[in-house]
C-alpha cells in the first residue's frame, strides 16, 4: 500500500522529526510507528474481523490508530465523537465488525477494546507490515451520520489520486503546517490527517473539538503561534472566525481550503485582506462518494456577483444533464474519473441508482444542480433533494424526519432548514425534546418545536416560515429588565430565542457581542452554565454590580466562627511522603505573605442539592488531582511543606456573606496540616467559590481546574475520562533535577546586578508605562516588551544593563510532561537586557534562559532549597539572585486594564514589581515604582521600527 510504503520510509529517514503536533504531547515518525505496530500486533492478538473502527476524543491518536490498522491488513472506519459511544457504534451497525479501538475507558457488548492511549510511544513491537490484500481502505460515513448513514468503501487509488493532485495544488511539503481542524470523522480530514505522512508535513492538533467556542477562539492563534501555513474550513466557520477575529485572522496563512457549501460572495469579499497578504484561497466542492474533492476554484479579487466550484481536479471527470439526461449548460452534476469511490458496498440497491454508467464509464450522480460558466467552471446553483449542509457538514433531513418519527409517542415529524438552521417539528403528548437531542450529533443543534398541528401553504406545502413565526418566534416580554431585553435583541440577530439553540460558530459570535455589549469578560467554563437568557441577564447585572473595585460585604462573627470550626476540627490521617514547595510557595510563606487563589463560578441556584452533587464532585476529583489532598505543614526551620490527606472530603460552608483575605488567613494558615482548599457557597450572590491557599494554583491551572468541575458538574465529562494530574510527582521531578544543579556555573548565568535602580513607593500611586507591543505568544510579549521597556529606562536611568525574573508557565520539560498537572507550575526565570543589545541578541539569550529551564533548571528552587552540587555558592547566588532590577509579570490580554490597576492597589507589592498586561496591541507596564522620570521616550526596536514609550500616573 503506497500510504504505508510512504511511512515506512519517513520512520526510517526521519525518525525524530516530529509528525504530530498536540497540546497533550508530539509524536515523533519513530514514536507513531511504535504505536501503530503495538496496535497492529494487539488487533493479531485478538483475531479482529477486516473493519474496525475508531472512536477517540484525543486527535493525535488518530494518525497512529489508522496507520496500526493499515499495517495489520485492516480497514479503519471512524466514528463520530461527538455523539455517545453507544450511538456511535448504534449507526454503523449494519457493518461486520468487532474490535474497537478508543482512548477511553469502554465497555461493549460481545466487542473487543483496545485503549491505544495505554501503548508506550517509546516501546517497539518489531511487528512487520502485512501485505495490503484488501481492495477497499478505507471507509467513511455520509450525511454527517444522522439515522443509519451511508457508508462509503474508498480504494487505494482513490485515496492516492486526492492525495497526490490536492497536495500538488495547494503546495504540501516538509514546510508545511497543517492545522487539524476538521471532525476526523469527515472525509476532508483525510486530507489533513495523511499529510505528514504523504508530504512530510507537520500535523497540528487542536486541544478539543472544533465545534468547541475555545477551539473557535483558538484557532487564530494557533495559526500565529504554531505558524500553520494550510488551514481547512467551511465557508460558515471561516466566516465566524473573520467575524469573531477581525480581517487579520488569515493574514499568516499561506493556503486556506473552503469547502462544504455554498461559498457566499460576501466571505470572499471579507478575504480580500488575506489574498493581498499571500494566502491562496481554493474553494473546493466534492462529494464523499467522489473521494472528498471534485472541483476546485483558486478565489481572487475579482468575484463581484458568486463564487464558482471551478473545474475538475486532473483526472476528474465531470458532465451536466438536464432532465432529458442530455449534456446540458444547465442542470445535474454527474463526476467521474479516479476519484469515484466503489460507493455503498452494504447496500446495493442505493449504490446502483447513484453510481451509474455514462459512456462507458462509471459515474456519480450529485443531486447538485449547477451552470456551466463561459469560462468553462461550474458554479453550483442547488440541490435537487432534501439534503442540506449544515456548517460544511451534509445532512439529510429525510433521515432525520425517520429517526424522530421513530420515537415513542412522535405521531409525526417534519424536518426543515431555515436561515442556515435545522429546525424539527413534531407532535406528541409529551415533551421529546430532550431525547430528540439524544439522538443526533451534538454538531447539529437543531431548534426542536412541539406543536399541535403542521401549517400549511395555499398550495398544501408545509409553511416553514410561517411555523417559525407561531410555534416559535416570540416577542420582547415588557416586564423583563432592561438587560433581558437588551440580550433578547442581541440573539435575534442569530435567528433564534434560547441560548441552547445557537450552534458552536453563533455561540461565540455572541459571547463576543455580549462582552462588547456590556463591557464584561465571560469565560467559557462559565458561559456553558449561563444556558438561558435569563441567566445571563442575572450573571451580567451582579458582575456590574460586583465591580474590580467593590467594597465586599465583610463575614461577620458566626460566619467566621463556623469557618474556624470547621477547619480547627479537621482531623485526619496523612501518607508518609513530605512534597516540597514551589519556590514561590516557599518564599511567599518564608515572608509570611498569605496567598489565595479563589475561583468563582456563578450558579442559577444554591440548594441543598446542588451543594452535595459539588460536594461529591470535589471528592471525585481528589482520585484524579492530587493537590486536592494536599495539607500544609512546616517544618522545624520553618519551612513549608505538604502531605497527602488519607481519604479527604472537602472542607464546605454555607454563607450570605463574603470572607477577606484577611479572614481566610486567619483561618487557612492557623493550623498545619490543615487542607489547603475550602469549599465557600455564597447564597446570597449564588456562587461558589473554591478557595486555595498557600499559593497552590497558577493561573493556568485555575483555568483547567474551573473548566474541569463545569465539564463534570454539566455532566459532558465523566471523572473516569479525566486524566491524572500529580503535582506530587512533579515536585519530586523539580527536587531530583535540582539535586544535580551546579549552583557555581548557576553564578555565571544569573546575570549579575551592576546599578541599583532605587526604585520606591510614593504614597501607594501607580505608574502605567505603555507602548505597542503587537506580539502574539508570551515568549514574543516578554522579548519584545523586556527589551523595549528595559532600552527606555536605561536611557532614563543612564545604566549599562537592566536585569530582572520574570514568571513563565513552562509545561512541556525534557524528561516530565506537565500538561495536565493541576498545581504551581509557573518558574522563575532570569534575564538582563544590556545597553548595546539588539533585539535579536536579546531573543537569543532569553531563549537559552528558557532551553536551560526546560530541563528542569530552577535556581530559585535550589535557593530556598539549599539543593545542587557546590552549595557553598549558594549563599553568593542568592545574593545576584535578590539584587536583580525588576520583577515583571505579564498575565495575559485583558478587557479593562482600570480593574486590573485597581485590584494592584489593594495588593503590597514591591515597588519593583511590575504586572504586564496587554489590550488591543498595546502593552501596559503598571507598577508602584516610577520606571521612567519623563514623559516619553522613543526606542528602536529594530531597522525598520521605532517605538514610542509613555508612562502616565494612575
Amino acid at each position: 500500500m503506497f500510504i504505508i510504503d510512504n511511512f515506512i520510509q519517513r520512520s526510517q529517514n526521519t525518525p525524530d522529526q516530529v509528525a504530530v503536533k498536540s497540546p497533550n504531547g508530539d509524536y515523533t515518525y519513530q514514536e507513531i510507528s511504535n504505536i501503530a505496530q503495538q496496535l497492529a500486533a494487539k488487533l493479531d492478538e485478538e483475531n479482529a474481523q477486516d473493519i474496525v473502527p475508531f472512536y477517540l476524543k484525543d486527535t493525535r491518536f488518530v494518525l497512529p490508530t489508522v496507520i496500526g490498522i493499515w499495517l495489520s491488513n485492516r480497514i479503519p472506519m471512524p466514528l463520530v465523537s461527538a455523539l455517545d459511544l453507544p450511538e456511535a457504534t448504534d449507526r454503523v451497525k449494519e457493518v461486520q465488525w468487532d474490535t474497537l479501538i478508543t482512548d477511553l475507558p469502554a465497555t461493549l457488548k460481545q466487542k473487543n477494546i483496545i485503549q491505544v492511549d495505554l501503548f508506550n510511544q517509546n516501546n517497539h513491537a518489531d511487528f512487520k507490515a502485512k501485505p495490503f490484500s484488501q481492495k477497499n481502505v478505507y471507509i467513511l460515513s455520509t450525511s454527517g451520520s444522522t439515522g443509519i448513514p451511508k457508508k462509503v468503501f474508498l480504494t487505494e487509488s482513490n485515496l492516492k489520486w486526492i492525495l497526490t493532485r490536492l497536495y500538488s495544488l495547494i503546495n504540501v511539503n516538509e514546510t508545511t503546517k497543517f492545522l487539524f481542524s476538521t471532525p476526523y470523522s469527515f472525509d476532508v480530514s483525510l486530507t489533513e490527517l495523511l499529510s505528514p505522512v504523504i508530504a512530510g508535513a507537520e500535523l497540528v492538533c487542536l486541544p478539543t473539538s472544533p465545534s468547541n467556542s475555545e477551539s473557535i477562539r483558538l484557532i487564530p492563534k494557533l495559526i500565529n503561534q504554531k505558524q500553520i501555513t494550510h488551514l481547512s474550513l467551511s465557508p460558515s466557520f471561516a466566516e465566524a472566525l473573520l467575524d469573531i477575529v477581525g480581517p487579520e485572522a488569515f493574514d499568516k496563512l499561506k493556503f486556506l481550503m473552503v469547502a462544504g457549501e455554498a461559498f457566499p460572495i460576501n466571505l470572499a469579499k471579507k478575504l480580500k485582506r488575506a489574498l493581498n497578504k499571500g494566502c491562496k484561497v481554493f474553494n473546493l466542492y466534492g462529494p464523499t462518494e467522489t473521494t472528498v474533492y471534485s472541483t476546485y476554484h483558486q478565489v481572487t479579487e475579482n468575484e463581484e456577483e458568486y463564487v464558482p466550484i471551478g473545474r475538475p481536479l486532473p483526472e476528474g471527470k465531470v458532465k451536466v444533464l438536464d432532465a432529458n439526461n442530455n449534456e446540458a449548460k444547465k442542470g445535474e452534476l454527474y463526476i467521474g474519473g479516479n476519484g469515484v469511490t466503489d460507493g455503498y458496498l452494504l447496500d446495493s440497491v442505493k449504490s446502483s441508482s447513484s453510481f451509474i454508467t455514462l459512456d462507458g464509464e462509471r459515474y456519480y450522480k450529485t443531486g447538485d444542480k449547477v451552470e456551466i460558466l463561459q469560462n468553462g467552471e461550474l458554479l453550483f446553483l442547488e440541490r435537487e433533494d432534501d439534503q442540506v449542509q449544515v456548517n460544511g457538514i451534509r445532512v439529510e433531513l429525510g433521515e432525520i424526519q425517520t429517526l424522530v418519527s421513530k420515537i415513542a409517542d412522535v405521531t409525526t415529524a417534519i424536518a426543515k432548514f431555515k436561515n442556515k438552521r435545522i429546525y424539527i417539528f413534531y407532535i406528541s403528548s409529551q415533551d421529546k425534546e430532550a431525547e430528540i437531542k439524544s439522538k443526533l450529533p451534538t454538531y447539529l443543534n437543531p431548534i426542536i418545536i412541539k406543536v399541535d398541528h403542521f401549517l400549511y401553504t395555499y398550495n398544501r406545502k408545509i409553511d416553514t416560515q410561517r411555523m417559525i413565526d407561531e410555534y416559535y418566534n416570540r416577542s420582547l416580554t415588557t416586564d423583563s429588565s432592561n438587560t433581558l431585553d437588551e440580550l433578547k435583541k442581541l440573539i435575534a440577530k442569530y435567528h433564534v430565542n434560547e441560548i441552547k439553540e445557537l450552534d458552536s460558530l453563533d455561540s461565540v459570535r455572541f459571547i463576543v457581542d455580549v462582552e462588547n455589549t456590556f463591557k464584561i469578560q465571560i469565560d467559557d467554563a462559565q458561559f456553558s452554565l449561563l444556558n438561558t437568557l435569563e441567566r445571563l441577564a442575572a450573571y451580567i447585572d451582579k458582575q456590574q454590580t460586583n465591580t474590580a473595585a467593590e467594597t465586599r460585604e465583610q463575614a461577620n462573627e458566626a460566619d467566621l466562627l463556623n469557618l474556624k470550626l470547621l477547619f480547627a476540627n479537621f482531623s485526619s490521617s496523612y501518607e508518609d511522603a513530605k512534597i516540597t514547595a514551589s519556590s514561590t510557595q516557599q518564599s511567599l510563606f518564608s515572608q509570611q505573605k498569605p496567598s489565595f487563589d479563589l475561583l468563582r463560578v456563578s450558579f442559577p441556584t444554591i440548594n441543598f442539592e446542588e451543594i452535595q452533587k459539588i460536594r461529591q464532585i470535589f471528592t471525585d476529583l481528589t482520585t484524579k488531582i492530587d493537590l486536592l489532598k494536599f495539607a500544609w505543614f512546616k517544618d522545624r526551620d520553618g519551612k513549608l511543606y505538604f502531605k497527602k490527606i488519607i481519604n479527604p472530603a472537602p472542607i464546605s460552608l454555607v454563607t450570605a456573606n463574603s470572607f477577606s483575605e484577611t479572614d481566610l488567613e486567619k483561618v487557612m494558615y492557623s493550623k498545619p496540616g490543615s487542607p489547603i482548599h475550602c469549599l465557600i457557597f455564597n447564597m446570597k450572590k449564588q456562587e461558589l467559590n473554591i478557595v486555595f491557599s498557600h499559593h497552590a494554583l497558577d493561573a493556568s491551572s485555575s483555568n483547567k481546574l474551573k473548566k474541569i468541575f463545569v465539564d463534570l458538574y454539566q455532566g459532558n465529562l465523566k471523572i473516569e475520562q479525566i486524566k491524572s494530574s500529580s503535582y506530587a510527582e512533579f515536585m519530586s521531578f523539580v527536587q531530583e533535577v535540582n539535586q544535580s544543579t551546579d549552583l557555581k556555573a548557576a553564578l555565571s548565568l544569573v546575570p549579575q546586578t551592576q546599578e541599583e535602580l532605587n526604585l520606591t513607593k510614593e504614597d501607594g500611586r501607580l505608574y502605567i508605562t505603555k507602548f505597542a507591543c503587537p506580539a502574539k505568544t508570551t515568549d514574543q510579549i516578554y522579548i519584545n516588551g523586556l527589551y523595549l521597556l528595559s532600552q527606555a529606562m536605561m536611557k532614563d536611568h543612564k545604566m549599562k544593563k537592566i536585569t530582572g525574573k520574570i514568571a513563565l508557565n513552562i509545561r512541556k520539560f525534557s524528561n516530565f510532561d506537565a500538561s495536565d498537572v493541576i498545581g504551581d507550575i509557573h518558574a522563575t526565570l532570569p534575564w538582563e537586557v544590556n545597553e548595546n543589545d539588539t533585539l535579536t541578541d536579546f531573543a537569543k539569550r532569553y531563549q537559552m534562559w528558557k532551553d536551560h529551564y526546560t530541563k528542569g533548571t530552577d535556581y530559585r528552587y535550589c535557593i530556598f532549597n539549599q539543593i545542587g552540587s557546590n552549595l557553598e555558592y549558594r549563599n553568593a547566588l542568592s545574593k545576584q539572585w535578590s539584587n536583580m532590577n525588576i520583577s515583571p509579570n505579564y498575565i495575559g490580554e485583558v478587557n479593562s486594564v482600570k480593574a486590573i490597576a485597581d485590584d494592584i492597589l489593594r495588593l503590597p507589592f514591591k515597588p519593583n514589581y511590575i504586572t504586564m498586561v496587554s489590550k488591543e496591541g498595546v502593552l501596559y507596564c503598571i507598577s508602584y515604582g516610577r520606571l521612567l522620570e519623563k514623559f516619553k521616550y522613543q526606542v528602536k526596536l529594530n531597522d525598520e521600527q521605532v517605538v514610542t514609550v509613555t508612562t502616565n500616573e494612575y
